[in-house]
């Protein structure tokens, strides 16, 4: 069974740099079951020196009454017996960013914005200065398919002393945003826009950005909230880091560093800084990110929904490269929608399932939507640096040995 293991979300010590600075209508899911552990979890979990991993796997979709099927293994911070459980909140990273790509879709579908996939970000964003000419056809869909030509790494450095000021509250959040975004698009792109996959974190930032400007409100924060979160009834899922009674407390999975080979705990307020929600800061139980995958699980499978039109879930789900024509070039830019996910071909699950992951170097987590399943999962860890722990998981949760 093929998984595909993901790609750097952000340079190792930029992540570093920057973290240490710093009405229900959809979905009936209910509470995770939790099944009798099973050593096979337990045994990666070991195998990999987590602190504690978590699987689950919600079946069938929203029409059919989703049930949840879950297993824990370990505790929620090393070094302490308070274990993990199947009803902790779990930082999502990066799978923010399929959240953020339905925030734009959801933009995209109010014709009164006059917005689409391929509006150019000189359309969608006219303030912005600057912009360098070779931005000048770079559209919505590229930054949501990181095909925007951005070098992360060398515009956070060159701009270091503004992700400071925002880290020390010198702007606002929105503020922020929109001071990166005239940054980035002021700076030449190291490849053409549209021709190859970078994976960027900007790129969602600046999506962020015009939600901010679409909602001046209270930004792409209270947006995701109000048009996302409350309306799919994800009552438990916020920003930033995940959410302890007491800074000292445990009642949650503490983030950890990878050590050699122990799991380093961290203090718990350590995440990303918040200006990087729209790329990776939310985090949520399993219950409440169980309502998004079966939106989308439901939109795979063909299915109505009242949240967007098939149209729209169409393009969160369908490969930058195909909707745009563009040659394959054998790697992951071929597959990556402008959904935040990868569209993955495999057999073995009676066609193609949908996939992403996140890490904000503290924290893992995996989320599939398999459609030949009519099946979601989840999987996560707190620890970075588990990519192959999760691959491990997603392969037993294929095979059926993890006795969900």
């Amino acid at each position: 069974m093929g998984v595909i293991s993901h790609f750097p979300c952000w340079k190792w010590f930029v992540f570093n740099i920057l973290a240490l600075l710093a009405t229900f209508r959809g979905q009936a899911v209910g509470s995770p079951i939790e099944v009798a552990p099973n050593p096979t979890l337990d045994a990666v979990r070991q195998k990999h020196h987590l602190p504690g991993l978590v699987a689950a796997r919600i079946q069938g979709h929203h029409h059919n009454h989703a049930a949840i099927i879950a297993q824990v293994a370990g505790v929620r911070k090393f070094g302490n017996d308070t274990k993990m459980t199947t009803s902790d909140t779990f930082h999502l990273g990066s799978l923010t960013k399929a959240m953020t790509a339905t925030l734009i879709a959801l933009l995209i579908s109010d014709r009164q914005n006059g917005l689409g996939w391929n509006t150019t970000v000189s359309e969608a964003l006219p303030h912005l200065t600057g912009i360098a000419p070779e931005h000048g056809s770079t559209s919505l869909s590229m930054l949501a398919a990181h095909h925007a030509g951005f070098n992360d790494t060398a515009l956070i450095l060159q701009d270091l002393p503004l992700w400071i000021a925002i880290a020390n509250g010198t702007y606002t959040l929105t503020e922020g945003r929109r001071l990166i975004a005239e940054r980035a698009f002021a700076t030449q792109p190291i490849t053409s826009p549209g021709s190859s996959y970078l994976y960027s974190n900007l790129g969602y930032m600046v999506l962020g950005h015009l939600v901010d400007v679409h909602y001046p409100n209270g930004g792409w924060e209270r947006f995701i909230r109000e048009h996302l979160w409350n309306p799919l009834g994800m009552k438990d899922c916020g920003l930033g880091p995940v959410p302890q009674k007491t800074p000292e407390s445990i009642t949650n999975p503490w983030p950890h560093l990878p050590g050699s080979p122990d799991p380093v705990p961290v203090p718990p307020d350590t995440d990303l800084p918040s200006v990087m929600g729209p790329a990776g800061t939310a985090h949520c139980t399993i219950e409440s990110y169980a309502k998004f995958l079966s939106l989308h699980l439901d939109a795979f499978l063909g299915k109505e929904t009242s949240f967007l039109p098939p149209s729209a879930f169409h393009v969160l789900h369908t490969p930058y490269s195909t909707l745009a024509g563009s040659p394959l070039t054998g790697g992951a830019g071929d597959i990556y929608t402008p959904g935040g996910w990868l569209l993955v071909p495999d057999d073995g699950v009676n066609g193609q399932y949908l996939l992403h992951d996140g890490t904000n170097s503290m924290n893992y987590a995996w989320a599939l939507v398999v459609r030949g399943r009519e099946e979601s999962y989840f999987i996560a860890t707190n620890v970075g640096g588990a990519d192959q722990a999760m691959s491990d998981v997603a392969e037993g949760l294929f095979a059926g040995s993890l006795g969900l």
